[in-house]
């Protein structure tokens, strides 16, 4: 049980909020996924299949994603004005 590698030390997925740029674990984030036919979608499990962007939960950052357009460079796509009117009203 000596050479057993320490379990604290296990590695953390961290990402980057799409708007301010802050680095954090992956928990600290709202996730946004893009489907394979082009949609983006808020994605509260953060298990949806496609690419994905993260916003911060905390500092509205959500309400700021339409002005930053963060997730258009996230995704490489225009988004259009419609789409981001849920978006904005994130639990």
């Amino acid at each position: 049980m000596e050479n057993e590698p320490e379990k604290q030390n296990k590695h953390r997925p961290s990402r980057k909020c799409v708007v301010c740029g802050k680095i954090a674990d992956r928990a600290s984030f709202f996730r946004f996924a893009k489907t394979k036919d082009g949609m983006v979608a808020f994605d509260p499990a953060g298990k949806a299949p496609g690419r994905g962007a993260y916003v911060c939960r905390e500092g509205g950052c959500a309400g700021k994603l339409k002005k930053a357009k963060g997730l258009e460079r996230a995704f490489r796509m225009r988004i259009p004005e419609e789409s981001f009117l849920g978006f904005t009203e994130i639990p």
